[in-house]
């Protein structure tokens, strides 16, 4: 089955240890899994679904066993609701968890931007924008182009690994959340 137009796509990424195996970080992820499920139970019991549910299944990376992370996607079809809602549960997520790096896109890309164009910084558009945009500990990030080469020695200027993006977000050194108007703008629709 080819990719469908009307599906939301998410990947909640969580630190591992330097110590922590293959083996034990599917145990760690099933157990992340199960507790994200049970803290989202008082928004899902009972919510109606346009087509799919939400839902996560553990995603391992082929290329770097030490780079595994929850996944799901969640076909919506008409009902742009679900799509605002797994984005006001993802946010929740970021919210509980707080170690928690979650990216979320849909058919049109970094649809979270689209709804922001207006107060986007210039620089960023379709084409700069992969792996660039986040929801961490209840806040969109997005992750700048560098400016002076003491960033350039941070940021890389071209396209962004997802890993290392992930650790510009959690990194304090560099400033990644989106300013007020943005967050407003973005999240305006998760309130609804």
């Amino acid at each position: 089955m080819g990719t469908s137009e009307d599906t939301v796509y998410y990947s909640l990424y969580f630190p591992f240890s330097s110590s922590i195996q293959s083996l034990d970080q599917t145990s760690f992820l099933q157990e992340k899994s199960a507790l994200i499920l049970s803290e989202l139970h008082q928004f899902l019991n009972g919510y109606i679904w346009h087509k799919d549910k939400f839902h996560l299944r553990i995603v391992q990376n082929e290329s770097d066993s030490s780079f595994s992370f929850l996944y799901g996607k969640t076909r919506f079809g008409d009902c742009i609701d679900d799509e605002w809602f797994i984005v006001f549960l993802l946010k929740h997520i970021s919210m509980k968890f707080q170690d928690v790096v979650v990216s979320v896109s849909d058919n049109d890309g970094e649809f979270l931007l689209i709804e922001a164009a207006m107060q986007l910084p210039s620089w960023l558009n379709p084409s700069n924008s992969e792996n660039r945009v986040f929801i961490y500990q209840d806040q969109l990030h997005i992750i700048p182009l560098p400016k002076t080469p003491t960033e350039i020695a941070n940021i890389p200027t071209g396209k962004l690994s997802v890993d290392k993006a992930i650790q510009l977000v959690r990194n304090d050194a560099v400033d990644t959340k989106a300013d007020n108007k943005v967050q407003q703008t973005v999240f305006s629709k998760t309130l609804e």
